[in-house]
């Protein structure tokens, strides 16, 4: 059972950082200073529902299961859209970076060295 109160659950969870963190905002510097049209999304587990370990909290789930559901639309829609402007999409498991950094590493630096090795095609 949540004890806090709807609005004080409400002004915790808005306070979360969600987008550019530090580290994100790092990796998109070096990203586009590099000329990769990659687009690499770092995945909670909570938050983008992963079936290997995301779980759906005990209280709340007729706010949670609809969230969760609107975000992972959110993700396929936002993944579509870069791929139709010719980005490759990477998304990365919270779980996987905190297993091995290195692994996810390596995996965006193959994807990087095979883009660069692909024919750029034009869009007239």
């Amino acid at each position: 059972m949540d004890r806090m109160s709807p609005q004080a659950r409400s002004r915790v969870m808005s306070s979360i950082g969600t987008r550019g963190t530090s580290p994100e905002l790092e990796l998109r510097r070096a990203l586009r200073a590099a000329g990769a049209r990659l687009a690499v999304f770092v995945d909670g587990c909570f938050w983008h529902s992963c079936p290997s370990c995301g779980r759906l909290p005990s209280s709340r789930l007729r706010y949670w299961i609809p969230k969760l559901a609107a975000n992972l639309r959110r993700d396929r829609r936002d993944g579509d859209r870069l791929r139709r402007a010719g980005w490759s999409v990477m998304r990365i498991r919270e779980h996987d970076i905190a297993a091995d950094p290195g692994r996810c590493a390596g995996r965006i630096l193959r994807r990087l060295h095979s883009r660069a090795r692909q024919p750029v095609s034009s869009h007239r």
